[in-house]
């Protein structure tokens, strides 16, 4: 996951959104700007950090029934 703070201060923009956007999706992550001063996006964030690792336990747990006898990695 990507995440850019602090978009309320856009006069100090360095990477762009669409760069960042590009970025994440060349990397196959979820991007996503907040700003915690506007209180834009946080609780987003943080419910889509929950859904993401939901999606990665539980598709480890589903990995883990196929092969019984192999340990879990990571």
């Amino acid at each position: 996951m990507l995440v850019g703070n602090k978009v309320d201060l856009r006069h100090l923009r360095v990477v762009s959104m669409e760069d960042a956007k590009g970025f994440a999706e060349r990397e196959a992550t979820f991007f996503l700007e907040t700003s915690t001063l506007e209180a834009m996006n946080v609780e987003n964030m943080f419910t889509e950090v929950l859904k993401q690792t939901n999606c990665v336990v539980s598709k480890k747990a589903l990995d883990i029934r196929d092969y019984p006898i192999a340990l879990p990695n990571g």
